[in-house]
């Protein structure tokens, strides 16, 4: 399984980097930690690609340290 991940205003598919828009990616990743899913960024430009890669890695350090480093 795979998830197409952007981010968005919660009504139109704008394809925004992650952790601009209305998405609640700390609950999802949560939900994906411990997952083999695959992620893949569907998103407009390298600095979109930069920002989100700069988000995610924060949500990760997030979720891992109130899940304990698990």
């Amino acid at each position: 399984i795979s998830l197409h991940l952007h981010d968005n205003d919660g009504q139109d598919g704008l394809h925004w980097p992650l952790g601009r828009g209305e998405i609640d990616f700390r609950w999802l990743m949560g939900a994906l930690i411990d997952s083999d899913r695959r992620l893949i960024l569907e998103l407009y430009s390298k600095e979109d690609v930069r920002l989100s890669f700069e988000y995610l890695g924060k949500m990760m350090e997030e979720v891992e340290a109130v899940d304990g480093g698990s």
